[in-house]
């Protein structure tokens, strides 16, 4: 499981690191950096609620096989949580961007 994690962290860190010279080569005004923000948020919103509908699925297994011990139980309801909280954030975050976008038009 951990590597599974891993591997996806590393590919979305690749993925961002390669974002920064594709960018730089299309911003021509600020009508494209605005596209580019649109896209990326959008990116985002999409990667983590992909991610946090994973990570619950991976915490209801381990809470439905936790087989009565109270730690693995506590450590599922603790994945639930934090994937929840992710989100919610990711919900705000989208938010934040459409303020932002109004303020700017």
């Amino acid at each position: 499981m951990k590597k599974i994690v891993r591997n996806i962290t590393f590919s979305i860190l690749l993925l961002g690191a390669s974002f920064p010279a594709s960018v730089s080569a299309a911003v021509q005004s600020s009508e494209d950096v605005e596209r580019i923000i649109r896209r990326l948020s959008g990116w985002m919103y999409s990667i983590l609620i992909a991610l946090s509908v994973v990570f619950i699925l991976v915490a209801a297994y381990n809470f439905l096989f936790a087989g009565g011990d109270k730690n693995k139980l506590e450590a599922a309801k603790n994945q639930i949580t934090y994937a929840v909280i992710a989100i919610v954030l990711a919900i705000i975050a989208t938010g934040i961007v459409k303020i932002v976008q109004q303020f700017l038009t």
